[in-house]
This record gives C-alpha cells, structure tokens and sequence, in this order.
C-alpha cells in the first residue's frame, strides 16, 4: 500500500516518466483497483495457503523488480502487480480475520486487530521514508524482505490452522 500510493511517484520520475504520463498511469491503477471482486474466486482456487504464498510471492517480485528497474515498463508492471495484489489482498486478509475470531467479543477482538494493524503501519512506513531517503531501491528491498517474512509467518500460520481453517491444507 506504501508504494503503490506514495513512493509510485517517486519511482515513476526514477524512470524519467511526465507528470501527464503518471496522471495516466494513476487512472490505470485505481482501475486495476476494482480486481478486488475477485478476491474470493481467486482464493477460493488456491486454498488459504496458496492464496498467501501467491500475494507475499507477488508483492516480493514486484518490490524486487521495482528495486532493480530504471525501466518505465517494468515499473508500472512492478506497481501494478503491487496494486493488484493489494487488491485481491484485502477482502482475502478480512475474511480470514473474521473467520479466526471463536468469541463472542468480535467487535473488541476485530478493534484490537486493527489497532495492531496500524501500529505496524506507523513502523513501516517510518521505514519505507528513511530508507527512500537513501534511495528507492532500499525502500523497495525492504518491501520484498517484509514480504518474505510475511511468506513465512503465513506458511507457519497456515500449518497450525487446521481443523478451524478447512481451506488451509487445500494448498
């Protein structure tokens, strides 16, 4: 989400691109927000455990790809693939919180999960500005190592789940 809405910019004139041409490019990528509809064909297919090494897979290469690239194609294939899966990504993250929530305090428990949520945000968005400040390839690493980690703390989740997540061993 960081990248796809503040260093997107930053990584477009990287690339030598005119404002008109991001405007353009703006117009692409809030369309290709509307793939979130999807979210539940495309999971439903691949399992709870496929669906999460598919997103933190392609948020990864992207961020990887956008570390690598000066390239004004590979660039907005790396931000639209971020954006894309964002947007499947979202639906997919809610309904497996709710589906993990087994008390009848959900709305305290949902409230917690949020305020978890935007903590992290606060830390790693911290993070992705002193590192762009450095440069957008240390930025754009960095998505792809919190992408791997969130490879593997999804896999570890994914295999305790069990009984309470019937979808998690289809993968």
């Amino acid at each position: 989400q960081t990248i796809t809405v503040f260093l997107n910019q930053l990584q477009y004139a990287r690339c030598g691109l005119s404002d008109s041409a991001m405007g353009w490019i703006y117009i692409g990528m809030t369309v290709l927000g509307l793939l979130g509809v999807y979210s539940l064909a495309v999971t439903r297919r691949m399992g709870t455990g496929g669906a999460c090494v598919f997103f933190c897979v392609l948020g990864g290469g992207a961020c990887l790809m956008l570390a690598l690239t000066t390239q004004a194609v590979g660039s907005i294939l790396g931000i639209g693939a971020l954006r894309i899966g964002d947007a499947l990504f979202q639906p997919f993250r809610s309904e497996t919180e709710n589906r993990q929530i087994q008390t009848a305090n959900r709305a305290t428990v949902l409230s917690l999960y949020s305020m978890f949520q935007n903590t992290v945000a606060v830390g790693t968005n911290l993070a992705f500005g002193a590192l762009s400040d450095w440069g957008l390839p240390w930025a754009f690493g960095f998505g792809a190592v919190l992408c791997i980690l969130s490879l593997v703390l999804l896999l570890r989740w994914n295999r305790k789940a069990g009984p309470a997540n019937p979808e998690a061993k289809s993968a």
